[in-house]
């Protein structure tokens, strides 16, 4: 495809030939090529701008900058633009078709919740008669089963998520995937990382939705206001957005939006709010049920998953399925056989029914989704509450003392150890949980996860609640040698093996 062809959404000023061919598009400098065009993107530890020279020895057709650069070859064409992430991002919608012409797009965006949201959305559009692929956190899906990407008959696109939104390369490839095989719909955690590196830039969503906002992110940030402001620009490209009336955050975002808002609320009862959730019951065993109620329309939800971030999660899900034209039948059919996903609040019962304790995996890895987690098994504890949880290395260390003051204050007992450390040295982060245990007794440091685990169900007795928090649907631990496979499930699953062998 010639360069000015990849460029045609994007307001670029050309030195050379623009209708050059382009072999391929290329952001990594490690991966160059001949003909390619050469995308200088400035990364936290590389700019790619001073990898210019060696695309052009590399034999690069073409030169994509933000500023002037050098060309020792007058046989390169520079195309200088404003933002090369936005560029690049529109550079592979353009080489796959513009996918998401004719999709029906909806993009959630929030701290907490996202992969939940986006399945139960999935859920009530499939009980709609749609065809629904989700991109997000726990890989890319369509249908039911684990297949191999469609190639005539497949019902499952699945991709293992190294981020929540993959970055433009992979993104609009497997929308291509998804049109091409037969998608209407596409649902898709958009991250606040995804907003500012512009990755989804050329999408415009029919419907975005707005969860919370939390504490999280803050190592790439800076602050909560940045944050902020990431979260919102998905708000400046969409046809509607449902909004969390009952978030601060929330409620800001009408003034930063440009597309009109369609408020929900539990709590309040403001005239601006569109869609209503009254009558919250959390059962001990039954799950969540309240009434959704918008423009004359009373629906009592029934779902067997727990907690009041759950009904949210839900009650956004359904008013965006609404939104949408989905049937009220649909939602209460759909999110009354709904029990989560994987990693999110997941039960993982001792397969011979040894054990009389519980143990629940989850993914909460912020102070607001620990506080959540531990508050919803409030009303179905009969023991204590055990929290088991790390802190990510490499990442916002303010919520380390913060999420460890939380875990011995609301919990029963804490054990603290690893998550996922990265290059950091496992005990400095520790320490920094440490910081906010106080003066607290009820709790223990084990550094490995897996003998933290194992200690913790030995602890176990009747009626306790084991909380396993921070990886969730994850299969492997992060350290300075590399990602290490770690199946947490799997851990329990022996653990109960071993207790019944005693």
């Amino acid at each position: 495809m010639k360069l000015s062809a990849l460029l045609e959404k994007i307001p670029a000023v050309y030195t050379g030939d623009c209708e050059k061919e382009i072999t391929a598009i290329v952001s990594d400098s490690r991966k160059l090529c001949p003909g390619c065009a050469f995308v200088c993107i400035k990364g936290g530890k590389h700019d790619g701008h001073d990898f210019v020279e060696a695309a052009i020895q590399a034999g690069a057709a073409a030169i994509v900058a933000e500023h002037p650069v050098v060309l020792s070859s007058s046989d390169v064409t520079l195309a200088q633009v404003s933002d090369t992430r936005e560029a690049l991002a529109h550079m592979w919608d353009t080489h796959f078709g513009h996918p998401t012409e004719g999709l029906t797009c909806v993009g959630i965006t929030g701290t907490n919740g996202k992969t939940t949201t986006s399945y139960a959305i999935k859920s009530i559009l499939e009980a709609d008669g749609r065809r629904v692929g989700v991109i997000g956190t726990l890989g890319t899906m369509v249908g039911t089963r684990a297949e191999s990407l469609p190639n005539g008959g497949s019902d499952m696109v699945f991709a293992g998520a190294a981020m929540t939104t993959p970055d433009p390369e992979i993104l609009y490839r497997l929308l291509r995937t998804m049109k091409d095989s037969g998608v209407d719909t596409v649902v898709m955690e958009v991250s606040s990382h995804a907003l500012a590196q512009k990755k989804v830039s050329p999408i415009c969503f029919d419907v975005a939705v707005f969860l919370n906002l939390g504490e999280d992110h803050l190592d790439f940030h800076r602050t909560k206001e940045n944050y902020f402001k990431s979260k919102s620009a998905l708000f400046t490209q969409c046809k509607k957005g449902i909004v969390n009336y009952d978030d601060p955050y929330g409620r800001r975002l009408a003034e930063e939006a440009t597309a009109p808002i369609l408020f929900c609320s539990a709590e309040s009862g403001a005239e601006e709010v569109v869609y209503r959730a009254e009558c919250f019951v959390n059962h001990n065993e039954n799950g969540i049920e309240y009434t959704l109620t918008a423009d004359g329309v009373c629906l009592p939800i029934r779902s067997p998953i727990i907690g009041a971030f759950n009904q949210y999660n839900t009650f956004l899900a359904a008013a965006a399925a609404l939104a949408l034209g989905a049937k009220g039948t649909s939602v209460q059919h759909a999110l009354a056989t709904f029990g989560g996903v994987e990693g999110r609040m997941e039960r993982v019962a001792d397969p011979d029914g040894h054990c009389d304790f519980t143990v629940i995996i989850d993914y909460a890895h912020t102070p607001e989704a620990m506080h959540n987690a531990i508050a919803c098994l409030g009303t179905r504890k009969k023991g204590r509450v055990m929290t088991l949880f790390g802190c990510g290395g490499d990442r916002d260390a303010t919520k380390r003392p913060k999420m460890g003051r939380i875990a011995v204050e609301e919990s029963d007992f804490a054990i603290i150890t690893s998550d996922n450390c990265r290059t950091e040295s496992p005990h400095a982060i520790l320490s920094d949980i440490l910081m906010g245990v106080g003066d607290a007794k009820n709790y223990v440091v084990i550094c490995d996860r897996g003998e933290a685990i194992r200690y913790a169900m030995d602890l176990a007795k009747a009626g306790d609640i084991l909380l396993l928090l921070g990886k969730g649907h994850e299969k492997y631990e992060i350290t300075a040698e590399g990602k290490l496979p770690f199946d947490e499930k799997q851990i329990v699953l022996d653990g109960y093996k071993n207790l019944a062998g005693k």
